[in-house]
């Protein structure tokens, strides 16, 4: 089961795309600030985190849904 970093719903593994909104699913496993200049750069987060607690730049794998979605 996973979560949609969109929607916040769950779908099932074998689900690529979310069920209701129909965003990609994730495939990065590892989330955190991409921000250099933040004190928390680079310091794993939750996955399901769409920004920095620091200084709340959006996170790499909500930057990557962003994308794709």
């Amino acid at each position: 089961m996973w979560i949609c970093v969109q929607c916040k719903r769950k779908n099932a593994d074998n689900n690529d795309h979310c069920s209701f909104c129909n965003c990609h699913k994730p495939i990065r496993p590892d989330n955190y600030c991409d921000n250099p200049s933040c004190s928390a750069y680079k310091v794993l987060v939750p996955f399901e985190q769409n920004y920095c607690n620091e200084c709340h730049s959006a996170t790499v794998v909500f930057k990557e849904i962003e994308k794709m979605c």
